[in-house]
């Protein structure tokens, strides 16, 4: 059943009224009927199974047929990530999505190539959110991750975060694997990832002076992009969020 995010002010009792662009999105590419059935979630994680019923110009309604409910994840994984260059940064935003990541901070550090300005930087982290939406829409998720405003490297480590473990990875760490940190446990884990050239060796220092302790990902030396997709899918893991069913 197709999944969609409303707002809990557009369902009133057994209606529920759709507007703006998700009726446009539902009308037009998806080109939706009445009598087809959607999963709708609003800000409260509470989920409402709704049958289509009327496909206005602007607007489509629909009868609220059953009613469910989400629940949080025990365990948060925050990515500050370091901005890379163009479609990379989406693809970044969408898998750490799909991989169930709860906030991303979009980093800018010494060896960064992309600097956006504030007005930038706040309509790159508009369109980083409308994709973070559409990547939960399309795996089911009840939740939707926040994208923050870019934020240079010392703001963020200046910007305290009660991590139960603070992770950096850096290529010139070779001892300490990442899975090894993580056996440790927690509920709130934090990931730092570099830019193509990754962090500087002043960079991790600062990090590690904050509590955030260098791993390494294996031998080889990934792109940002991989590097960050591939900690996001051994924190889940090990953390319990991936690879396992849920009786």
């Amino acid at each position: 059943m197709p999944h969609f995010f409303i707002s809990s002010k557009d369902i009133q009792g057994k209606k529920a009224l759709i507007t703006g662009p998700l009726a446009h999105h539902l009308k037009g590419p998806l080109r939706m009927k009445s009598g087809e059935r959607i999963h709708l979630i609003d800000e409260k994680m509470r989920g409402y199974h709704v049958v289509l019923d009327g496909i206005g110009r602007s607007e489509i309604s629909g009868e609220v047929i059953g009613e469910d409910e989400g629940r949080v994840s025990d365990t948060a994984v925050v990515l500050a990530q370091a901005i890379v260059k163009g479609k990379r940064m989406d693809l970044i935003i969408q898998k750490a999505t799909e991989l169930g990541i709860m906030e991303i901070i979009p980093i800018i550090s010494e060896r960064s190539v992309v600097r956006p300005t504030p007005s930038g930087g706040i309509k790159d982290m508009r369109r980083w959110q409308i994709i973070a939406e559409e990547a939960s829409q399309q795996s089911e998720r009840w939740d939707i991750p926040s994208v923050h405003a870019p934020l240079s490297f010392s703001e963020y480590l200046d910007s305290p975060d009660p991590f139960d473990i603070a992770i950096i990875l850096w290529e010139g760490e070779r001892k300490k694997p990442m899975k090894e940190i993580l056996k440790k446990g927690g509920r709130r884990i934090g990931l730092l990832v570099g830019p193509e050239g990754g962090f500087t060796d002043t960079e991790v220092d600062r990090a590690r002076n904050k509590g955030f302790i260098p791993v390494t990902l294996g031998q080889g030396i990934l792109r940002s992009e991989t590097a960050a997709i591939a900690a996001i899918s051994i924190a889940q893991y090990e953390l319990g969020s991936l690879g396992s069913v849920q009786g």
